[in-house]
């Protein structure tokens, strides 16, 4: 029996890399019909004219099918320069890479365009309407002079709290040794100043000289109402100039004055945070819809609110006051700042934990958040709608089954979705090519296994396959400690970091989820699911279950992952069983 396994062992150890050929074929196979590549495409600002060029850039995070074509754009636009990029990043041992088309484009009219598809072989990219103004004639200093600069605001008239969009401009028609410019400064007024993360240049023609453009970009937030005076810019340009002298001059912008308009005295706002904003929206999730509740375990609601023209921390908390039959175990606010071509947006999500300590039917109150409108100068609510739920009876808990527990590191295998996708045309010959090379494959491991039998090689018959994880061993200590102290607060938090290291793709933020997770994971009855439930409803339920700090602790100590050997046959990722003692960390 030994001789045969080491046989069998042996052989597949010298064919392994044929059938991980194999496996990676098929998966070609398959994937090719369906998958396509996320292609987003982006303008390097909002307000573009007829003689400006300006940057247009495709962007993927994942392989695409071929090298794009750009001959689509010939129809509207001059393609003056254009390049490619790609990168990859290594984050927790997850490979991401990003390729990077970026165009320089001239429009070849004014109006409302659209930027065609570009198509990347079997993928493309999404349609994107652009607005191109038509060509302004410039007077005064603009094009008589090689070098000069400008300021100007989106408005002169807005509220306090509420974004102003200021934009600096240098126009040069000179090869500059040196390009810096101050931040704005405020003389008359209070105000938070925001710069953007990337600056633009682009090239543009005026009275026939074609100047490079340098421009800045700041969100401006009036603290007070009054007049706001955005000081002056001043920029100190070095230039060398026809004889090769190095040459200093010095440009400033003019002042400006900002009116700021108060609060407006409306009884709809006393008392309420004020939100001066071009769009505000509240999103509301549940894990289902409609979210399903029963006793004693947790449910996550996610709220999102989204504020064009406000930054995150301007936005107020969304939780509102629960029934008293819920207990409520809020996460710390997530805060976001997205920067684009038309100013800031703010995002705020919160995430709290609902356990119902009660069955029976409850409401949950709507969430009113009223907002001005800065766009339409009127007053807004955004509304997430109140909804009435069903809390059901705790689930019956099943008496263990089975002796043993094989593995609890081994999350369950997810049940797939059943859906059907047709594959393309053109991947066709991808699974015939999968198919024949398997057929192939089979073949030369049946003349290999009758004409060259592999030689007896002594390994461990009794090592099963590996489990593959990393045992958190100061959680198990801090287990075994709270279970010996009848302390179930302290069970919980240390079953969690347990948790976050045997489920890493999938960690589990509450006591119901990694319930789930080892829920038939351990080859048997669910012990240690049943275990970790009377633990969860003996902290949340009003009517306090009974939890066995002994038979959790056993249940968890049954766990026994392995080792796996390797082609050498010397024993490799050795993890320390979690059938050991955890007093001081020695074995018992």
């Amino acid at each position: 029996m030994v001789t045969m396994q080491g046989s069998i062992q042996g052989l597949f150890a010298r064919l392994w890399p044929a059938v991980f050929y194999i496996f990676v074929m098929y998966f070609a196979a398959t994937v090719t019909g369906t998958a396509y590549a996320a292609i987003s495409v982006s303008v390097d600002r909002a307000t573009i004219s007829q003689d400006e060029s300006f940057y247009l850039e495709f962007s993927s995070d994942s392989n695409v099918d071929d090298d794009p074509d750009f001959s689509p754009l010939n129809k509207d636009f001059h393609i003056v320069n254009q390049s490619n990029s790609s990168s990859m990043r290594i984050i927790n041992g997850r490979v991401s890479r990003e390729s990077t088309w970026s165009l320089m484009l001239m429009a070849k009219r004014a109006g409302n365009l659209v930027i065609p598809s570009i198509r990347f072989g079997s993928d493309k990219s999404p349609q994107k309407r652009i607005t191109i103004k038509k060509s302004v004639k410039s007077n005064g200093e603009k094009g008589t002079s090689a070098l000069y600069i400008e300021a100007e605001t989106n408005t002169k008239n807005l509220y306090v709290q509420s974004q102003l969009l200021y934009t600096v401009r240098i126009y040069s028609a000179i090869n500059l040794m040196k390009l810096a410019l101050p931040e704005p400064n405020i003389s008359a007024g209070e105000a938070i100043i925001e710069k953007f993360d990337t600056d633009a240049s682009y090239e543009k023609r005026i009275k026939g000289r074609r100047y490079k453009i340098f421009e800045k970009r700041y969100a401006i937030f009036p603290q007070k109402s009054g007049t706001l005076v955005i000081d002056g810019t001043q920029f100190t340009a070095q230039y060398v100039d026809n004889r090769r002298a190095l040459r200093t001059k010095v440009l400033n912008t003019d002042p400006i004055n900002i009116s700021v308009k108060p609060k407006p005295a409306l009884p709809a706002l006393k008392n309420k945070p004020w939100l001066p904003a071009e769009k505000i929206q509240i999103k509301e999730e549940w894990p289902d819809d409609p979210p399903q509740f029963s006793v004693g375990t947790p449910v996550t609601r996610t709220l999102t609110i989204v504020a064009g023209g406000l930054t995150s921390a301007q936005l107020p908390q969304l939780q509102t006051d629960m029934p008293k039959t819920m207990k409520l175990y809020p996460d710390k606010p997530s805060l976001q700042d997205n920067k684009s071509t038309e100013g800031i947006i703010g995002i705020r999500q919160e995430k709290t934990a609902f356990i119902p300590t009660r069955e029976g039917e409850f409401r949950l109150e709507a969430i009113e958040i009223p907002w001005w409108n800065t766009r339409e100068d009127r007053l807004e609510t955004a509304v997430v709608p109140a909804r009435t739920v069903l809390v059901r009876p705790a689930p019956a808990m099943e008496p263990a089954a089975g002796s043993g527990i094989a593995e609890l590191g081994q999350a369950p295998t997810p049940q797939s979705t059943s859906s059907t996708t047709a594959p393309s045309a053109d991947a066709g010959w991808w699974r015939w090519l999968a198919i024949g090379s398997t057929l192939g494959w089979i073949m030369t491991i049946v003349l290999l296994w009758y004409r060259k039998p592999a030689p007896v090689v002594e390994t461990r018959a009794s090592i099963p396959p590996a489990a593959g994880f990393k045992v958190n061993h100061t959680a198990m200590r801090e287990l075994d400690k709270a279970c010996r102290a009848n302390d179930a607060l302290a069970a919980k938090n240390a079953l969690l970091s347990l948790g976050k290291s045997l489920f890493p793709d999938n960690p589990p933020t509450s006591l119901g989820e990694l319930a789930k997770l080892s829920d038939g994971s351990d080859g048997g009855g669910g012990e240690v699911a049943q275990q970790i439930r009377l633990l969860n409803q003996s902290i949340y339920s009003e009517e306090s279950g009974s939890w066995q700090s002994e038979a959790l602790l056993a249940a968890i100590k049954r766990f026994k992952p392995s080792m796996q050997p390797n082609q050498g046959g010397q024993e490799k990722n050795v993890i320390l069983p979690l059938h050991i003692s955890v007093n001081n960390g020695n074995r018992a």
